[in-house]
């Protein structure tokens, strides 16, 4: 099952860069524009369902449904810069730069609900990431790929809190907040440390 999964989603990447001809950073930029009118939902659901006569959990459930679909989009343009070989120094910055603008932007939004100190430690670590990845030559790591599935899971927690309502799934997202700090203080780690060279007196070139 695992394996016709990801041949799916390969044949689904190379479409949509051969057949399309869509870049990784116009999906990268799409993400964005797409994410704006879903923030904007949230942040006005009540107003908006008092005009349309709509409850404001279906506002509300909306809007996340639209958060969620922009992030499971950056799946793809990772995928399609590696297919397709068009990583490029922009692309390391624009994305996570991004990234990093869709995840806070979104957690801001559950400020009284969350771990804030954690936040904003982990918004400290991201950026020094940021521009870490910018200067190296290599993409995110292990961490900070799991780093940022514990973010993305907490926003889905955070926002069904408010939905449903259960504060039970505010701590469920607080700990996925921590996960994802000690993540970031691991991808980071390993970023700062000194690359072996092989260049060294006594070792071959």
């Amino acid at each position: 099952m695992r394996a016709i999964l990801r041949k799916t989603f390969t044949d689904f990447v190379r479409w949509v860069g051969y057949d399309l001809g869509i870049t990784p950073n116009q999906i990268t930029v799409g993400r964005l524009l797409f994410f704006v009118p879903g923030w904007l939902l949230w942040v006005y659901r009540e107003e908006l369902a008092r005009r349309l006569d709509l409850p404001w959990q279906l506002l509300g459930w909306t809007a996340l449904v639209v958060v969620t679909a922009v992030i499971l989009l950056d799946l793809l343009d990772g995928a399609l810069a590696r297919e397709t070989d068009q990583v490029s120094k922009h692309g390391k910055i624009l994305d996570p730069a991004v990234d990093k603008f869709i995840t806070y932007s979104t957690l801001a939004l559950f400020w009284g609900a969350i771990t804030q100190i954690g936040l904003v430690v982990l918004l400290l670590l991201d950026i020094l990431s940021t521009f870490l990845r910018g200067v190296q030559v290599q993409g995110a790591n292990e961490f900070g790929k799991k780093k940022a599935l514990c973010q993305n899971l907490s926003k889905f927690f955070f926002g069904a809190a408010v939905l449903l309502p259960s504060p039970a799934l505010n701590t469920a997202g607080n700990l996925l907040i921590v996960a994802a700090l000690i993540l970031a203080t691991i991808s980071v780690g390993i970023r700062l440390k000194p690359a072996n060279r092989t260049d060294a007196p006594g070792k071959p070139l």
